[in-house]
């Protein structure tokens, strides 16, 4: 297990780069850091907000970070150690990146999601209050969000089209992903639980937990057998799809806000409210 302390308020946004070189993270402190892992933990700092970082997305080349800002203004941060990796503030909630290099999304808090192409943006309103998760399906046609208002959204991503709504029944939506394989989503609220859902047919599968928390944010793992969980009690836990709970992790944290598995699979990140980042080596 390593930690690292290199932000000085809540680490809400991680992510691994394409080749699992990089972990990057962002945080209220306004930093995004990237943390050249093959060097010893060396980090550098990329990019400098003037209030929370909320999001972020790497780009599929990993060439680019897209972060959801508090306020827009960034400052770019040059660095030798990752020349090649360039960064794009947008003031909003939440961000995801399509597999298609030129498509990303913005959640913003007033329920609306912006869809950015290379020469436009395509405005939509469906929600009613701040879409705080987004979720690109594997080939970029359809998006999932989730927001304040208790509900998720199903969008045509090329066109930016509300197609569909569901009801978790979870209060505030939280987080929302999808397996690798596309064929169930996850869901995670105020309601203490993660509901899976699939995704074909839009209906509920299984509900996971009755846990002593609100889940904050969900991650899959690669092999698409595998949720991993964090909550505002600090517990990261790791179920099957069955629902069996085979691994959970408390190292005071705090509320864990953000999580991140490497895209080999080999470890995992999750990042505080107390400002620390844990990465630790995913067995069972």
């Amino acid at each position: 297990m390593r930690i690292f302390n290199y932000h000085s308020a809540p680490v809400r946004a991680l992510t691994y780069s394409p080749d699992g070189s990089l972990l990057i993270s962002g945080s209220d402190d306004g930093l995004v850091i990237a943390n050249i892992l093959a060097k010893n933990d060396h980090c550098k700092k990329i990019a400098q907000c003037l209030d929370q970082v909320r999001g972020l997305a790497l780009t599929p080349s990993g060439s680019k970070v897209v972060l959801a800002c508090w306020k827009k203004f960034e400052k770019k941060i040059t660095s030798r150690a990752v020349p090649r990796l360039k960064t794009r503030a947008e003031s909003g909630w939440s961000v995801a990146t399509a597999p298609d290099e030129g498509l990303f999304a913005i959640g913003m808090g007033d329920g609306t999601i912006h869809f950015h192409r290379t020469n436009r943006v395509i405005e939509q309103r469906e929600h009613h209050a701040p879409v705080v998760s987004l979720a690109f399906n594997s080939v970029g046609g359809q998006l999932f969000s989730g927001s304040h208002d208790h509900t998720v959204g199903l969008w045509d991503a090329q066109w930016g089209r509300f197609q569909n709504r569901l009801y978790p029944e979870q209060g505030w939506i939280y987080s929302v992903v999808l397996s690798p394989d596309d064929r169930i989503l996850a869901t995670a609220g105020d309601a203490r639980n993660v509901k899976l859902w699939d995704v074909e047919t839009c209906s509920p599968i299984k509900t996971i937990g009755d846990f002593d928390s609100s889940m904050t944010c969900l991650r899959f793992h690669p092999d698409g057998q595998h949720l991993l969980s964090g909550s505002w009690d600090g517990i990261v836990r790791i179920h099957d799809l069955d629902g069996v709970c085979i691994a959970s992790y408390d190292w005071g944290l705090g509320a864990v806000l953000s999580l991140a598995v490497s895209p080999d699979g080999m470890t995992a990140a999750a990042g505080g409210d107390n400002s620390t980042i844990v990465m630790w080596d995913l067995e069972w």
